[in-house]
């Protein structure tokens, strides 16, 4: 009898916690997709302040914990702590996304340093933790002192050597490696920073033609799942997207269909 309680205990724990990392990065949301996601998705973020108006209202009913993100050096402050203000139950702020992007952030590691202090101050206002810009390779990137950021561990090196005093409080990053083994080599390079990781996009997109069909995708994903949950370093990790070219048609990336309808994707993930 007590073997057989022990086991129905662990069997119980791990119910409760498998999928607590699981989140998606999307924009669009309705309330009939939250109730879709909501067994297996606690997280999300729309890459604003605040969630989109639709689902606004309604995502704490589903068990949803909505992240903000300042997006550039050039967020709405005023929006966002109007936000956390009225919802206390928020944790987390994500930082810059993709700043060594020329056609996202454009931000370079001194321009991000300096306008770390603000985000400081308002998680200290609101008791949340800092994750770090999010970074990923890049072909059209920011330059800064004749350094070009194509590499994104040269990015962070240089904006904590910029921002040394600074608190970041998890690593960001971005992938779009098409094999478990890359994607596992990848978040291992990051642990050198000696912080929890979230890996905030996340798909297998690379034009190396690994995947060619929906099976593929929906392949990858499962041993990509498999790793992000078993990884300890992994903190929290987002599909990317919601809603894109169709479930259908390459890279097969979408999770929902029509309106709180999953996608052969969305009902794996």
């Amino acid at each position: 009898m007590i073997k057989n309680t022990l086991h129905l205990i662990l069997v119980f724990s791990f119910l409760i916690t498998y999928g607590q990392k699981r989140g998606m990065a999307y924009g669009h949301h309705s309330p009939n997709d939250m109730k879709a996601l909501a067994p297996e998705i606690s997280w999300w973020y729309n890459w604003s302040e605040v969630p989109e108006s639709a689902v606004g209202g309604v995502f704490e009913n589903y068990g949803f914990d909505f992240v903000p993100m300042t997006w550039n050096g050039n967020f709405n402050e005023s929006k966002l702590r109007t936000y956390l203000a009225s919802h206390p139950n928020t944790k987390y702020l994500l930082a810059f996304n993709e700043p060594n992007f020329i056609d996202q952030a454009k931000m370079t590691p001194s321009q991000a340093a300096a306008v770390w202090p603000v985000l400081e101050a308002i998680a200290n206002d609101y008791n949340l933790k800092i994750v770090g810009p999010a970074v990923n390779y890049c072909g059209s990137c920011v330059t800064e002192n004749g350094v070009t950021y194509t590499d994104p561990f040269k990015y962070l090196d240089d904006f904590f050597a910029a921002c040394n005093n600074c608190r970041v409080d998890y690593i960001a990053v971005h992938s779009y490696m098409n094999t478990v083994s890359a994607l596992s080599w990848y978040i291992g390079e990051f642990k050198k920073y000696g912080k929890p990781i979230w890996l905030t996009e996340f798909a297998g997109w690379e034009p190396n033609g690994n995947i060619k069909t929906a099976e593929d995708q929906i392949n990858f994903m499962i041993g990509a799942v498999d790793f992000l949950e078993a990884e300890p370093a992994v903190f929290r990790y987002a599909w990317f997207i919601g809603r894109g070219g169709g479930s259908t048609t390459y890279p097969f990336i979408d999770l929902l269909a029509a309106d709180g309808q999953l996608t052969d994707l969305g009902k794996v993930y």
